[in-house]
């Protein structure tokens, strides 16, 4: 999908503004003031994830992933915008999350996550995945615990990556 906006959606489940179970594609595309119970933003199930540029704002999930939730799949974002998203329990941007073995990758690079909220993972939440965070900025997120990152069961590596003004009410202002 190249150039789409999804605006303004909702899904009493999952997926506020897009839902696959099919390896997805996004270029250049907007996704502002979605919401759903996992994944306001987009919901993608046992499919792979490669965003190209765009932005999620003000997206929200009554339980995970404000902007996207990726249940068990591999995922590749780059130059991508995550802006005031929110989760009242996991990954006010982003949740990646993976019950098989081996590990999915993730890699996130030049990606922006500003005043993002959750319960855990303020911006991101990872569980059981391996994630690199290359070149990102992580500013004004909030969360309980994990401001910024909550990751369990997984590897996280950071390479030129900035986390400015986060806050954890409990632990990990940062991470």
């Amino acid at each position: 999908l190249e150039g789409c906006t999804f605006q303004g959606n909702s899904a009493v489940e999952d997926g506020g503004g897009l839902y696959t179970a099919e390896d997805l594609t996004l270029v250049d595309s907007t996704f502002v003031g979605n919401s759903a119970e996992y994944g306001g933003g987009a919901y993608l199930t046992r499919a792979d994830l490669d965003v190209e540029g765009g932005r999620f704002t003000g997206n929200a999930a009554s339980a995970r992933g404000g902007g996207i939730y990726v249940f068990e799949g591999e995922s590749r974002i780059d130059g991508t915008e995550f802006r005031e998203n929110t989760a009242a329990t996991e990954g006010g941007a982003i949740v990646f999350r993976d019950y098989e073995l081996p590990p999915d990758e993730v890699t996130v690079s030049g990606a922006g996550f500003y005043d993002n909220e959750a319960g855990s993972g303020g911006a991101v939440s990872d569980y059981r995945v391996d994630s690199q965070y290359a070149d990102c900025v992580f500013q004004g997120n909030t969360a309980d615990e994990g401001g910024a990152i909550a990751s369990g069961l997984g590897r996280v590596r950071l390479e030129d990556t900035m986390f400015l003004e986060n806050e954890a009410e409990e632990r990990g202002g940062a991470i």
